[in-house]
């Protein structure tokens, strides 16, 4: 036994001198979303477009980008109305909306498409009124004004939309309306 260790021992110090391999990898969590660009996109290339971005509720949450149609802008889209800006209505898979990765759609979409950064706008319903709200706290210097429907949060760092005009939907009445002349659409 002594005469196997002593002809394995140098091997297992060749071992233990080799160092450690890595290597890079990463991890993709997917986000699939409904878009709807405006007539005339493709013609100026040089122009940049205005950019709703709309969170859904809690009843179109899944895999299924279709439910997503059932409210908001895209409901209307369908139907047939054109809009003057960008429209993008992401779907998330799992309840509740996560600020992190709707903000990195959002970097995703600036780079992707040409969109005015003074004029990005981010509304959501019910689920995606608490969406909405998280993510402009966390990132209020993104955003031209917001529209939270149905929508509540944690007002711990509301004061970081001191800039940000919201109006605020619940019902059929809008609780404060923002008067936003300095960033037309």
């Amino acid at each position: 036994m002594k005469k196997l260790f002593l002809s394995i021992a140098p091997l297992l110090l060749l071992q233990l001198a080799v160092k450690a391999q890595q290597t890079a990898e990463k991890f993709v969590i997917e986000t699939k979303y409904l878009l709807a660009l405006p007539e005339g996109y493709s013609a100026d290339t040089a122009q940049r477009w205005p950019l709703l971005i709309f969170l859904h509720g809690a009843g179109e949450t899944g895999t299924d980008i279709n439910k997503v149609k059932a409210h908001g802008p895209a409901k209307l889209i369908e139907a047939g109305k054109k809009y003057p800006f960008i429209v993008v209505s992401p779907q998330t898979s799992t309840y509740g909306w996560q600020p992190d990765q709707v903000y990195q759609l959002l970097l995703n979409l600036k780079k992707q498409y040409r969109v005015d950064n003074d004029r990005i706008y981010l509304t959501g319903l019910s689920m995606g009124g608490f969406g909405t709200w998280a993510l402009a706290i966390k990132h209020p210097e993104e955003f031209a004004a917001i529209a939270p429907i149905c929508g509540g949060g944690d007002t711990t760092d509301i004061w970081k939309l001191r800039y940000t005009p919201p109006g605020v939907f619940t019902g059929q009445k809008m609780m404060w309306s923002p008067s936003v002349t300095a960033k037309k659409w």
